[in-house]
């Protein structure tokens, strides 16, 4: 048993890049909000990779500054795709998200999936998903 232990703990681990979301908390209807997407590489990552945002219904991606990438927004998805991921150990990408003044109340999630190819596999990494809440006024609790 402890020779398979042994062995287990040897075999070399696969890293894979770390995908963190970062946004407020609490957003004013009709608004504008910062939402931040960091990577940082565990691994020697490179070729082409995306990173797709999932927004909720009626919410745009105002604009899209930084990296030499293609961006689209479709729907409730918004796509950032490189042909070649950046060599740094850590990317960070900003998405200013708007609210139109018909935008509904309550409680969202903003969603990120990071996918590269490792290998000649596409392998896929979630972040934690962001709750964001929408109200008309802006709470201090």
């Amino acid at each position: 048993m402890i020779g398979i232990l042994w062995v287990l703990a040897s075999l070399p681990t696969i890293a894979q890049p770390v995908v963190t979301l970062s946004g407020p908390d609490q957003i004013k209807i009709g608004t504008s909000t910062i939402v931040k997407v960091f990577i940082d590489k565990t691994t020697n990552l490179s070729g082409p990779a995306r990173l797709e945002l999932e927004i909720p219904e009626n919410w745009v991606v105002e604009n899209y500054p930084g990296e030499i990438a293609t961006f689209k927004q479709k729907g409730n998805k918004a796509t950032i795709v490189w042909l070649e991921f950046p060599a740094r150990d850590s990317v960070s990408i900003t998405a200013m998200l708007k609210l139109s003044s018909k935008s509904e109340t309550g409680s969202f999630m903003v969603n990120a999936c990071f996918d590269y190819f490792e290998k000649g596999q596409i392998k896929k990494v979630k972040a934690q998903a962001k709750q964001i809440t929408i109200s008309r006024y802006f709470s201090r609790f």
